[in-house]
């Protein structure tokens, strides 16, 4: 069975909500909240104040998140890509994902992608 996009990314959200709880990280799931936030977009923001966007996606033909925004409004994206028997953790900064994240189009030079 195929999950609607947004039933799918906040599953994942919840999952690394959970994760981090049971790491110890303080941190709070925003949920539905995380668009109007005077710091920013960003699912997950811990107790340091370390914003977290979180895109998840079920391999299928290809991985296939989300939009990310451009903007430096979140500080790291965690990528959950969910295949039926493992799930794959990615966290890059912004700093190191900003490179692709231009209106040229750079390709990232570890994803490869734009």
């Amino acid at each position: 069975m195929q999950l609607p996009n947004d039933i799918r990314g906040k599953w994942g959200e919840q999952l690394l909500q959970q994760i981090l709880t049971k790491a110890g990280v303080q941190s709070t799931w925003l949920a539905d909240e995380n668009t109007n936030q005077p710091d920013g977009v960003y699912d997950i923001k811990t107790a340091k104040s370390t914003r977290i966007e979180v895109k998840t996606a079920a391999h299928g033909s290809c991985w296939q998140h989300e939009n990310i925004y451009a903007a430096p409004v979140w500080d790291f994206v965690a990528f959950i890509d969910i295949q039926y028997d493992c799930i794959t953790f990615t966290f890059i900064s912004y700093e190191d994902l900003s490179v692709c994240l231009t209106p040229e189009g750079i390709r990232h030079p570890l994803f490869g992608r734009t």
